[in-house]
């Protein structure tokens, strides 16, 4: 508990895996289906991501529930594919197994 609140695993951390984990997990592409409610929660978890670098993913999920999809278009989904690749392929070739 103490690693915590410390910011040992958080943000705070300094330049670790944890800074780039948060990197690789937030989508810029996903700010253009956003609607203001959704920058708000985003900034409350990126607030609590400060002191752990997981708590944040709660409230990506609950702005990825609630947006609105109807806003997706082609251009959008390639750059959401291509962000995610980009992740994925950087923690396949970098990622500690």
């Amino acid at each position: 508990m103490h690693r915590y609140i410390a910011g040992t695993t958080g943000l705070l951390a300094g330049i670790s895996q944890y800074l780039y984990l948060f990197i690789l997990g937030t989508n810029p592409a996903l700010f253009k289906l956003f609607k203001p409610k959704h920058y708000v929660i985003f900034t409350i978890g990126l607030t609590a991501a400060l002191f752990n670098h997981r708590a944040i993913l709660p409230f990506v999920l609950i702005c990825l529930m609630d947006l609105d999809y109807s806003k997706l278009t082609s251009k959008t989904k390639k750059w959401l594919l291509f962000f995610f690749g980009l992740g994925l392929s950087i923690i396949l070739v970098f990622g500690d197994w």
